[in-house]
C-alpha cells in the first residue's frame, strides 16, 4: 500500500519538472504547448495511475486467494499476511498516499497570506512538487491559489480506487468461472 502510494507520488513530482519547462516558455509559444502537453501530462498520469492500481489489486488478489487456500489446508497464517490481502478500500488509500504531501502543503499555504515568504514558499513548492496538476490551473488563470489544487486530492485517489476495483472485479469473476468449472 504504501510502496505504491510512494512510487504514484515519484511519478506525479517527475512529471511536474517537465511542466516547470512549459511554465517559463513566453506566452503565444506558451500556449500552444501548454494546452498539448497538459493534456498528454493528465492523460498519462491517469493512464499510469490505473495501471499501478490495477497490479496492485492483481498482486493483493492473489495474496489474499493464497492466504485462503492455506487456512483452508490447514496451515498457519500469522496476521500481518492476513491484512496483505485484497480490500475494496486499498487503491483510493494508495490514491491519497500520493496526494498526501499536496493536501498538507495547500492547507498549511492557504492560511498564510501569498504576499509573505511562507504563503510564496508553499506555492512554489506546491508547483514544484505537483506541477502536472497545477499546470491547467496556469493556463486558466495568470496566478491561481494553491487552494485550486485540492481537485487533484479528489481525482488521484478516485482515478487509484476505481482502477483497483475494477482489477479487483475481474480477478474475482474469474475466480469464480475457474472454481464452478472445476467444482
Amino acid at each position: 500500500l504504501l510502496k505504491t502510494g510512494g512510487m504514484l507520488f515519484i511519478f506525479e513530482v517527475v512529471l511536474s519538472f517537465f511542466s516547470l519547462i512549459i511554465i517559463g516558455l513566453d506566452k503565444e509559444t506558451q500556449m500552444i504547448w501548454a494546452v498539448l502537453l497538459t493534456i498528454l501530462f493528465l492523460v498519462t498520469v491517469i493512464i499510469f495511475i490505473w495501471l499501478m492500481s490495477a497490479s496492485a489489486a492483481y498482486k493483493d488478489f492473489n495474496t489474499r486467494r493464497n492466504n485462503e487456500l492455506r487456512i483452508k489446508n490447514g496451515e498457519e497464517v500469522p496476521a500481518y499476511k492476513r491484512m496483505q490481502g485484497y480490500r475494496w478500500f486499498n487503491g483510493y488509500l494508495m490514491g491519497l498516499i500520493s496526494v498526501l504531501p499536496l493536501l498538507i502543503i495547500v492547507i498549511i499555504g492557504g492560511f498564510l497570506p501569498l504576499n509573505e515568504a511562507g504563503g510564496n514558499a508553499m506555492t512554489v513548492t506546491a508547483n514544484l512538487i505537483y506541477g502536472i496538476f497545477f499546470l491547467p490551473l496556469h493556463l486558466i488563470m495568470d496566478s491561481p491559489s494553491s487552494w485550486y489544487m485540492l481537485y487533484a486530492v479528489v481525482l488521484v485517489p478516485i482515478i487509484s480506487g476505481l482502477g483497483y476495483q475494477w482489477k479487483g472485479y475481474k480477478m474475482q469473476m474469474q475466480y469464480l468461472k475457474l472454481t464452478h468449472q472445476i467444482d
